[in-house]
């Protein structure tokens, strides 16, 4: 289970997908959210902040929570995890793992606006990323993104060694915390959930899967799942390892002897994947899973044997299931391809649907609150400077962050301009 966590709902400021202005220094509270396929109008955006869960920087990690506009509510809810949390800080040097500073929250939250497929730079083209929330929502879905901004692959629960390192690591809480902390919104519900993770996202996924959360379907595109390959090779991989050690203090830290704790330590990472799921728990949820053999981040010998497992394990018993290799020099190419993500979708609801909510007496009381309902009624201001466009709702509320210096969601996003995703033969 996770720490209990005070629910504290502040709706950050958000500001037009091509505004130059951080988010933090806007004052709106749930806004018309778009990408480049989602219309102005058709969903809303509020970014929440996780009472608890702190980061290195001291600040409040977020959740970044899209709805369709209008329809019916509650809706079943989609999580959507980011990748690229993966950092330490080398005590002598001081430095970062490759040098990108990923424990403050300003750059998960670019991650996640970066996922979801908003632009806040006028001088920078569309990346073309935001197809997964555009899909989802398209679908009646609650989108819930998450920030993960402890650099620990979504694993930490707070068993990494907090003397040396000076914070907890809580990317495996929140990963699951999120499932509580959206579903407390009256237009959510948690009845149905399904879970997709994009690169190290996928591993968020197979914390949930570890921790039987509830779901009704994972996505898995460009994982790095069977991590236990990286060990074979210690010195081209010495600064990752280092890492992972960190990450998994509480399994290794007590041994002294460096072969016992490489044993130790592969004994955790073949435990923490879907392979071990699905070989030795049983796991038969219906799931997703591509990857690229030309993928230039992931290596292949942490995506064949998910595979393998996969396609061999959902065949006794039979399970729905999708394996697809892009077969494409990109990393995680569906969220820049809307019509894959749209036949995933569509997979997902025709094998593990219908998503229909079934609400208990009184719930129609408290499914209708105006104020952030993001109902078009409550959209009255014309002015198309915040995120997508008119501010919903009268709630308004300032973002956490005091210093200016430390924000930073507004910078630029990074990824591909490449939006091709490629149709190598699915396998069922």
């Amino acid at each position: 289970m996770w720490p209990r966590r005070t629910l504290a709902v502040v709706l950050l400021a958000l500001a037009a997908c091509w505004s130059e202005r951080p988010l933090q220094d806007l004052d709106v509270g749930v806004v018309h959210f778009t990408n480049a396929y989602v219309e102005h109008g058709a969903a809303t955006l509020r970014v929440q902040l996780a009472d608890g869960y702190v980061c290195p920087d001291g600040s409040t990690a977020r959740i970044y929570i899209a709805e369709p506009s209008g329809g019916d509510s509650p809706r079943p809810l989609a999580l959507l995890y980011h990748g690229e949390n993966f950092d330490y800080v080398h005590g002598i040097e001081d430095s970062h793992y490759d040098d990108t500073d990923r424990l403050r929250v300003d750059w998960a939250a670019s991650e996640v606006e970066r996922l979801l497929g908003m632009e806040t730079d006028v001088t920078t083209a569309a990346r073309n990323e935001g197809a997964w929330v555009a899909a989802l929502l398209e679908a009646g879905f609650a989108v819930a993104a998450p920030t993960n901004c402890w650099g620990d692959l979504w694993h930490g629960r707070a068993t990494n060694d907090y003397l040396a390192e000076g914070f907890d690591r809580l990317g495996g809480y929140l990963a699951q915390g999120t499932v509580t902390i959206a579903s407390a919104l009256p237009s959510i519900s948690n009845q149905h959930v399904v879970a997709i993770g994009l690169g190290e996202g996928g591993r968020a996924v197979t914390e949930l899967a570890l921790a039987e959360q509830p779901l009704d379907a994972v996505v898995l595109d460009s994982s790095p799942d069977w991590l236990s390959p990286v060990l074979a090779q210690p010195s081209d991989n010495a600064d990752y390892i280092d890492g992972l050690h960190r990450i998994y203090h509480d399994e290794v830290g007590g041994e002294d002897d460096p072969s016992l704790q490489t044993q130790l330590l592969r004994d955790a990472l073949e435990r923490d994947s879907f392979v071990h799921l699905i070989q030795d728990r049983g796991f038969r949820t219906p799931i997703v899973f591509t990857w690229s053999s030309q993928d230039p981040r992931t290596d292949n010998n942490t995506a064949m044997p998910t595979e393998v497992a996969i396609t061999t394990g959902y065949l006794d018993p039979p399970a729905p299931h999708l394996v697809k290799n892009w077969d494409v020099a990109e990393h995680a190419p569906s969220n820049r391809s809307i019509d894959e993500t749209r036949d995933l979708v569509g997979w997902l609801i025709e094998h593990a649907g219908p998503f229909e909510i079934n609400e208990t007496p009184g719930d129609d009381d408290d499914s209708g609150d105006d104020d952030d309902s993001g109902d078009d009624d409550d959209s009255g201001d014309d002015d198309d400077s915040s995120f997508g466009g008119d501010s919903v709702g009268d709630d308004e509320a300032k973002t956490g962050d005091s210093d200016d210096d430390d924000s930073a969601t507004g910078d630029e996003p990074t990824g591909d301009d490449d939006d091709s995703a490629g149709d190598d033969d699915s396998t069922r």
